[in-house]
């Protein structure tokens, strides 16, 4: 009797893990993107790239604020990843991509984008010289946490005043 009663409850766990998929949890899927961030020129072509795993099914809609390929005022978006700044810096100049599964539109990842007219480099290249001023006495920085760049230009000469160039967007 004790054997019958083992072997019926054997049985029914048995059973019980079979339905639930064998008692062991299922491969998560995720969605990443790659650059998560980033600082692009107008019109300029950038290249995202997803990764999607868990899933066999790796197809992909790529969104710019919400909308599916984008949109002229806040750049377009190919079914490849590669994004095309707009043509004029739109307000705000932060946009963002986004790629979503297709089989689980609950499943996506985002990157943000600040578009500015021109790098910082070709600000401080676009600064009048004045006489006297050594370009090789500039120095410059580009501060991240508030995503502007920082230019100092000395023409190191005494008496000659420091000045100081904000580029932000």
């Amino acid at each position: 009797m004790r054997r019958a009663i083992s072997l019926m409850f054997g049985l029914a766990s048995n059973v019980f893990l079979v339905s639930c998929g064998g008692g062991g949890g299922g491969q998560q899927i995720m969605v990443t993107i790659d650059p998560t961030s980033t600082i692009v020129t107008v019109s300029e072509v950038t290249p995202f790239k997803d990764t999607v795993t868990g899933t066999t099914n790796t197809a992909v809609n790529w969104e710019v604020n919400g909308v599916v390929g984008g949109t002229a005022s806040t750049g377009t978006i190919s079914a490849s990843g590669a994004y095309t700044a707009p043509a004029q810096v739109p307000n705000p100049a932060k946009v963002t991509i986004t790629v979503v599964l297709q089989a689980e539109a609950t499943k996506s990842a985002s990157a943000a984008v600040t578009i500015v007219s021109h790098t910082p480099n070709e600000a401080a290249q676009s600064l009048a010289d004045h006489p006297g001023d050594d370009r090789r006495e500039r120095q410059g920085f580009f501060d991240q946490r508030q995503h502007h760049y920082v230019l100092r230009r000395d023409a190191g000469i005494p008496g000659s005043a420091k000045r100081s160039f904000l580029y932000s967007e």
